[in-house]
């Protein structure tokens, strides 16, 4: 029997730019890259689209698992938690990110 766990690192919106700005940064400014990393994580959906399309590449290369234990990590309270499926998990990262 094959068994998998998932984890998805899904931080909210605000974390994930503070993050990289703090870390990508030099002097001020930032480069063309990762410019334009920050303009697509606040236009409003292109986080969620991302995320939907990988958990929907997951759904499809996992459906002939026997196990699949699945799991939200948002960074807020620090710990994983443990969803019911891949479906649920979309639901949590279509309200996070709308």
């Amino acid at each position: 029997a094959e068994k998998v766990s998932v984890v998805m690192l899904a931080p909210e919106k605000d974390q994930l730019l503070s993050q990289m700005i703090a870390s990508e940064t030099t002097n001020g400014s930032m480069s063309k890259y990762h410019s334009d990393l920050r303009n697509k994580y606040q236009s409003p959906g292109w986080l969620s689209e991302t995320y939907l399309d990988w958990l929907d590449f997951l759904g499809r290369r996992l459906a002939d698992v026997d196990s699949c234990d699945v799991y939200d990590y948002h960074g807020l309270t620090n710990q994983l938690n443990r969803v019911s499926n891949i479906q649920e998990l979309r639901g949590i990262i279509e309200n996070r990110y709308s």
